[in-house]
């Protein structure tokens, strides 16, 4: 295949012809953290390792704590300053990001790249390398493909990267930036919306919607007219789950029926199918059950306090269970409060491995429930509120799609800017 004009075929693919394709070592700093385990301490300086690192910065309040005196002595090797770029090397690889605190911590299995020549290369251009697919498949080859648990300093500095002209560099940063920005504040209005209904949620779930008048029940106060009822009072039925033999192809190839598991539980409210796929066969030489689509599912075992509501008919496993309400109560009004009672059911798991719930204390699980026309109306507010969630999740996974292309754009040469 042909290189336009302009453009030259590299090792890490087509480039500009001005650009050109060295080690990251050559034209970065890079060393990582002390080797050594230092004594903690309940407070004193922050001391950071790869799994602090997160999307959002640092996570702080994870961390433990070393003495001053330790931290001069790790500062010898790696002193950490504002400007830097961290990247975690060993459980938690990635996560670049860079560094913009006012007070120091020390580093441990995590990279350090320090810009001392800014007239080759700059931070916020390196940061969107390192989030790139070109820097991934560099990854991905020096590991053979397998999934990685480390990566040693010596990958990192044989990272070939591209690098245009500085100005360049730059113009490719602040447009990249001004996607993250845009990200970044779609992220803030998630957030603020997610308090909003976490709001409502404890609110309307114990005052209801224009009460005036209330009472103390096991639960606690609540409105006049409302009832304290058990699970199994507000269910006409709860149907187990259960795996088809996976040594009998027959039940697997070419399935129809979604069979849920707790990894396609996502958090999301509704799920529209599985990853995995069962036959009729399967189904009905199995302990597996067909539950009708718009039926409360939730976990029992693993993922205890997660729920979703299936929007077509399917099967589930042995960890999930099928809440089928009945006709005097509102489907969506027992999802909100099941959910409301998230923490408290996956304080209710026992073993020693893998945390389950008996059925027969999910079915103890008490509820403040009013009548149906106001389980009706709280569940729309209710409702309303997620809708209006998951619009902006939809907006920011979009915005993150589109500026993975831009990346991809910019990064090789492909648009000049």
């Amino acid at each position: 295949m042909s290189v336009r004009e302009g453009y030259k075929e590299t090792e890490i693919g087509v480039i500009p012809v001005d650009w050109e394709v060295v080690k990251l070592g050559e034209v970065c700093d890079v060393r990582d953290g002390t080797h050594d385990s230092p004594k903690y301490q309940e407070s004193g300086v922050p001391f950071i390792t790869s799994k602090h690192l997160t999307n959002q910065g640092i996570d702080f309040t994870e961390a433990n704590h070393i003495s001053q005196s330790d931290h001069l002595n790790f500062s010898k090797r790696s002193l950490v300053e504002n400007g830097d770029i961290l990247f975690g090397m060993i459980g938690t690889i990635g996560k670049p990001l860079i560094v913009n605190y006012d007070f120091e911590f020390s580093i441990k299995n995590v990279a350090l790249l320090k810009f001392v020549d800014n007239t080759q290369l700059l931070n916020v251009f390196t940061l969107n390398l390192l989030k790139s697919k070109m820097i991934d498949k560099q990854f991905s080859k020096l590991g053979n493909g397998g999934v990685q648990s480390f990566i040693a300093l010596g990958m990192i500095r044989s990272l070939k990267i591209p690098l245009p002209p500085l100005k360049e560099q730059d113009k490719i940063a602040d447009i990249l930036t001004t996607a993250d920005d845009k990200i970044e504040a779609i992220a803030s209005q998630i957030q603020k919306a997610e308090t909003l209904k976490k709001g409502l949620l404890q609110k309307l779930l114990s005052e209801g919607i224009g009460h005036t008048e209330f009472k103390d029940s096991e639960l606690g106060r609540i409105p006049v007219g409302w009832e304290v009822l058990p699970l199994s009072s507000v269910c006409r039925k709860i149907i187990g789950g259960g795996t088809p033999s996976k040594e009998i192809a027959e039940y697997w190839v070419q399935g129809t029926i979604p069979w849920a598991t707790v990894k396609d539980m996502d958090n999301s409210k509704y799920l529209h199918t599985a990853q995995d796929f069962i036959t009729t066969i399967g189904l009905d030489n199995s302990s597996a059950n067909l539950i009708p689509a718009n039926s409360i599912i939730t976990a029992t075992r693993m993922g205890i306090g997660r729920f979703f509501i299936n929007t077509v008919d399917m099967a589930i496993n042995q960890d999930l269970k099928a809440l089928i309400v009945d006709e005097k109560h509102h489907q969506d009004f027992v999802f909100w409060s099941l959910l409301s009672k998230s923490e408290m059911l996956e304080s209710m798991g026992t073993g020693t491995t893998v945390k389950g719930i008996k059925l027969e204390e999910l079915r103890k699980v008490k509820f403040a429930i009013p009548p149906l026309t106001e389980q009706k109306q709280i569940a729309t507010i209710l409702s309303t509120a997620d809708e209006k969630l998951e619009v902006l999740r939809a907006k920011k996974e979009k915005y993150e799609t589109l500026k993975q292309g831009l990346m991809q754009k910019l990064l090789t040469g492909e648009v000049r800017v």
